[in-house]
C-alpha cells in the first residue's frame, strides 16, 4: 500500500503530461488537417483505381473535431 502511495506522484505527472502532449497536437492537427476528410473525398479516393488500399476505417480517423484527433493518435 505504501507503493501505491509514493507512486501516485509520479503516475498523475505522467499522465497529466501525455495528455497535454495529447491536447496539443490534437488542437494542432485540427488547425492544419481540421475537414480535410469527407465523406466525398473518401468516395473519390476508394472509388478511383481497384489497386486502392484504404481500411474501411479511414473515414472515422481525421482531426475534423477534438474526439476524433484524440482517437487517430
Amino acid at each position: 500500500m505504501k507503493a501505491v502511495k509514493v507512486m501516485r506522484g509520479p503516475f498523475f505527472n505522467l499522465g497529466f503530461t501525455l495528455y497535454s502532449l495529447f491536447y496539443l497536437y490534437t488542437i494542432i492537427g485540427i488547425e492544419i488537417y481540421g475537414g480535410t476528410v469527407n465523406s466525398a473525398l473518401f468516395h473519390k479516393i476508394l472509388n478511383s483505381g481497384k489497386d486502392t488500399d484504404i481500411a474501411g476505417d479511414y473515414i472515422w480517423l481525421n482531426f475534423n473535431d477534438y474526439a476524433s484527433g484524440l482517437i487517430t493518435l
